[in-house]
């Protein structure tokens, strides 16, 4: 998906003609596991009983982890970056 020129996303539009959002996904639990290549996130959703419910990978490039861990790093230090 590419950005306009105004610099937001553009989203496919349905039937109906509202525009599609991607959908939402929580978890407790997080992985990760890094190449030279990618960068892998595994959310899981784990019950009390160490049970996973749900889960989700998401891969990136590293150049889009790195972004990723700038937002998160500002966040966490009480300084949130602006995304770009």
């Amino acid at each position: 998906m590419r950005k306009n020129k105004s610099n937001q996303w553009k989203y496919p539009k349905d039937a109906s003609g509202n525009e599609m959002q991607p959908g939402e996904f929580y978890s407790n639990t997080v992985q990760v596991r890094a190449t030279n290549f990618e960068v892998e996130i595994r959310h899981l959703l784990v019950d009390s009983d160490g049970m996973v419910k749900s889960g989700m990978n998401v891969r990136m490039s590293p150049e889009a982890a790195a972004g990723l861990a700038a937002i998160l790093h500002g966040q966490i230090n009480g300084t949130p970056e602006q995304a770009a």
